[in-house]
This record gives C-alpha cells, structure tokens and sequence, in this order.
C-alpha cells in the first residue's frame, strides 16, 4: 500500500481498527469517535491556555472559538481527518504536561509530556514540532518560570531521547 509505505502511523491504525472492531463495519463510531476527540481537545485548549497563564474568560473564549471552528473542519467531520484531531490530542496533552512541569517541577509531569510526544510522533509525523517547540521553550530562559538549567536539560534530554528513539 502506498501510504503504509511511507508513513509509520500506528496509533492512527489502532484507533481506525478499534473503531472498525466495535461499530462491525458501521461508519456511525468513526464520526463519533472523532467527534469525541474534539471535544476532548476542546478541553485541552482551555486547560493549557489556563495554565499558560490566560484569566478564565479569555480561555474560555478560546476553547470555545476552537469549538465552533476549528482550524481543520475535516479532522473533525472527515473519518480520515482523524489524523490531525488525533495528532492534537497528544501535542495539546504534551504540552499542558510540560507546563505542568515548568511550573510545578514535577518529574511526574515531564515523563507524561515524554508519553505524549512517543504518542504524537506515532500518529503522524509532524508530532515533531511539539518536540522542537518544547525544546526551544527549555532552552530559552524566561522570567516567569523560574526553572534551572538541570530541569531545563532534562526536558530537552527526555525529548531528544523519544525522538531519537522514533
């Protein structure tokens, strides 16, 4: 098959697999699964705008632009669009989890940011850009999240280690 030959997409697969398995061939779980990860990222906005440091309307108002809108209509109505709802499910976990950790240094946050990122980059290939964006937050000092520079090469050593190991 001439995608399969080049693209590694094996939790894409297993989510079109587990839905082909539970809906016995209907496409009514393929909508419904996608619309679900909307709604999950639709969370996921709004979580990491909070925690990013947005008051809770304008968080609100962007998780809910994203809602009505967003920026790819087909990963959301589109059964193969699913690629890029899927993809964003795990860049929008990464990355509210690396905030987490900029934030509270907890290493428990920084090893499920490195799941979401293995997670991303097996679901398509442009998961990674979290990777580098998180890789280039780490490395640049900020003023707000007063972070070493052990916790900061931990962060950008975890990353080159999943993306090394894609």
């Amino acid at each position: 098959d001439l995608l399969t030959d080049f693209f590694y997409r094996p939790l894409l697969n297993l989510s079109f697999a587990l839905d082909a398995r539970m809906g016995h061939g209907s496409l009514v779980n393929y909508h419904f699964t996608n619309l679900i990860i909307h709604w999950i990222n639709v969370c996921l906005v709004f979580s990491v705008l909070k925690e990013w440091g947005l008051p809770l309307s304008r968080a609100l108002t962007g998780a809910l632009i994203f809602l009505v809108h967003p920026v790819l209509v087909q990963a959301v109505v589109w059964i193969p669009g699913r690629t890029d709802s899927l993809l964003g499910l795990f860049c929008f976990s990464g990355l509210l989890f690396f905030l987490r950790y900029l934030r509270w240094h907890r290493l428990g946050d920084l090893a499920a940011y490195a799941l979401c990122l293995a997670g991303a980059v097996l679901t398509k290939e442009t998961g990674l850009a979290l990777g580098f964006f998180v890789a280039a937050m780490s490395i640049v000092p900020d003023h707000i999240n007063r972070i070493s520079w052990i916790q900061r090469m931990r962060a950008v050593l975890l990353t080159a280690c999943v993306l090394g190991a894609w």
